[in-house]
């Protein structure tokens, strides 16, 4: 049987940019990119990092036989393999130093920065939105592909229509209708605009609008509830800060949409 061979540790992947609050038009972007980084990338390299040093310590483990085995070459094979032994060690400390980071980032319920969400936030959205994706599309008589597009949700419009929606930000300049887990950019800077939140929201539904052309501070736009409440108030809602990002999350008729 061929002895183990020692094999160079694999590479790293490069995290991608993280999220900054100072720029809003890639936030929502970034922290995608950078959760799936964690929940993904990173713990599929550390799984590559403890295959490697499992099998670096079994060929340490194997040299060391051999040395044992051999009077003439003992010293110095023992040495080589001890020292092998000692590099595979820092290196499994290393991986599941770096798995209990990428573990205890999944598991908590802070966001990793201010303005960011955590782990859990990001589970509880994609869980929202699979399910309405299937209530919708059985509501429809129609059927979803498999795998789900990542991000995706199927929504119904005011029209009655049926069509996949992602949570992709997309811009309106004018008044517009919303779906359930829009992200809007509201740029105002040609004249008024008045979004309307969806019709019959169901509890979890989100909408997300953020001011990623800094307009909402001269011209800011107006909300309305499509029947129902904002904050529990009937009154529609103008937003007028500047570079806000807000999301607008149903939870009840009574409260109705509530910023989060």
């Amino acid at each position: 049987m061929a002895d183990t061979p020692i094999l160079p540790p694999p590479p790293m992947p490069a995290a991608p940019p993280t999220p900054q609050r100072s720029d809003p038009n890639t936030f929502e972007e970034r922290a995608d990119g950078f959760f799936d980084y964690a929940a993904t990338d990173l713990p599929n390299a550390m799984d590559a990092v403890a295959a490697n040093v499992r099998n670096n310590a079994t060929a340490a483990l194997e040299q060391a036989g051999h040395a044992a085995g051999s009077a003439g070459q003992a010293s110095g094979s023992v040495t080589a393999a001890a020292e092998e032994v000692g590099k595979a060690k820092a290196e499994v400390t290393k991986a599941e130093a770096e798995a209990a980071k990428a573990r205890a980032w999944a598991e908590s319920d802070t966001p990793p920065a201010p303005g960011s969400k955590s782990a859990k936030s990001h589970a509880a959205d994609a869980e929202s939105a699979a399910s309405s994706a299937w209530d919708a599309a059985a509501a429809a008589g129609g059927s979803l592909p498999h795998p789900l597009p990542p991000g995706a949700v199927l929504a119904v419009d005011s029209a009655g229509a049926v069509r996949w929606r992602g949570r992709v930000p997309y811009t309106v300049t004018a008044d517009a209708d919303l779906l359930a887990f829009d992200v809007v950019c509201i740029d105002t800077s040609g004249g008024p605009v008045t979004v309307t939140l969806p019709l019959d929201p169901a509890v979890g539904d989100r909408v997300s609008l953020f001011d990623g052309a800094a307009t909402w501070a001269d011209e800011s736009p107006t909300v309305a509830g499509n029947g129902s409440p904002i904050m529990g108030e009937s009154e529609s809602m103008t937003l007028d800060i500047q570079y806000l990002s807000v999301d607008f999350l149903f939870i009840n008729p009574i409260r109705g949409w509530v910023l989060v």
